[in-house]
């Protein structure tokens, strides 16, 4: 994490100067982020309403943050472009992805007071492209907090908006959850399989209609969640949103997104990025010392194989362990050989899993 954010979110920082009123344009010593506060709702507005809620309610809103500042995080230009070579090294089939949110980032760099947001992005691809692990990826390379909607079992809008204190089993929506419980307003709200979207409750909210609000920014800028009955600065989030394909999803939906369509990485691709997440997964157990650094034409030709990016690390690390049980400090051939077919082998016993009537 940048140091920067290690002091603004520090357990020993003043929480009096760090609340204070009218602290807006804050610009740091660190040469690669800056943050600047906003007010994020209306603090007597807040209290009252947390006042309203019963000794069960109350407990959900146990962790929220009474206080409405929030951090708008900035990263400058040479950041943005530092973390897009990165990611682009990574993940070279999303590369289109990748320059057009950096894009939309360099804008944010030159602003004084505008914190780092892109346009809502749709993401389209077949199953096991690396569409949530790239997701991932982005939300750490920008320091900033994320959190996935899966819409494959959002049974409502709810999810999103939150449900009215006057039902039973009332809570708090994800939006609202981000936003109230993190010290940092401008984060990313990932919407996986927005194509499979479907809601089994009656009279609930259809969560793509839900969606639709929080995607444009003066109406984002007063979302209410239907919990809390406040209004919430929602502005600042960024979305990203995955599919498989979009035909099922509205065009009332669709404008309001920038689609990309991510192809499977090709066989040179993929050794590419293998030898990139051998070389990280080294470092990552700290074992850089310990192994050797090199992968031999041999094992990046089966890893090559590896149909889905997903599996991509776990089946390194499986291929790694086999290695050491045999004492040896290099990767084989058999190695990744018995490391895919394992995970093959775990794929199949999981999709035949069911429940016996």
């Amino acid at each position: 994490m940048l140091m920067v954010l290690k002091i603004l979110l520090s357990e020993q920082m003043n929480p009096r100067k760090w609340w204070r009123k009218g602290m807006t344009n804050t610009d740091t010593t660190s040469t690669a982020m800056r943050s600047v506060f906003i007010t994020l709702f209306d603090k007597t507005k807040c209290k009252r309403r947390f006042e309203e809620l019963n000794h069960e309610q109350k407990l959900i809103t146990k962790n929220f943050i009474v206080e409405p500042a929030r951090v708008k995080v900035k990263h400058n230009r040479k950041t943005i472009e530092k973390n897009r070579t990165l990611l682009n090294q990574q993940f070279p089939n999303f590369q289109h992805v990748t320059n057009r949110i950096f894009d939309n980032l360099l804008l944010t760099a030159i602003s004084k007071t505008k914190g780092i947001k892109f346009r809502p992005m749709l993401l389209v691809g077949k199953p096991g492209i690396g569409k949530t692990y790239y997701t991932a990826k982005l939300a750490e390379l920008l320091a900033v907090p994320k959190v996935a909607i899966d819409f494959a079992t959002a049974s409502a809008g709810f999810v999103l908006t939150g449900t009215s204190s006057k039902w039973g089993n009332s809570n708090v929506g994800s939006i609202a959850k981000l936003l109230m419980t993190q010290k940092i307003c401008n984060g990313i709200v990932v919407l996986d399989e927005i194509d499979k979207t479907r809601s089994n409750v009656t009279n609930a909210p259809d969560p793509l209609n839900s969606l639709l609000s929080l995607l444009e920014q003066h109406s984002a800028k007063v979302f209410i969640d239907e919990f809390l009955e406040f209004s919430i600065d929602a502005s600042e989030i960024s979305y990203i949103a995955t599919a498989n394909n979009v035909s099922e999803i509205p065009d009332y939906v669709l404008s309001r997104f920038e689609i990309c369509h991510i192809q499977r990485l090709s066989n040179n691709q993929i050794k590419k990025v293998a030898k990139l997440t051998y070389t990280n997964l080294l470092t990552e157990l700290e074992i850089e010392a310990d192994f050797s650094q090199k992968l031999s034409q041999q094992v990046i030709s089966e890893i090559a194989n590896v149909a889905d990016v997903r599996q991509l690390k776990s089946i390194i690390t499986n291929a790694l362990i086999l290695a050491v049980r045999d004492g040896r400090n290099s990767l084989l051939k058999k190695d990744m050989i018995s490391s895919i077919g394992e995970s093959t082998a775990m794929k199949q016993t999981k999709s035949t899993m069911g429940f016996i009537h």
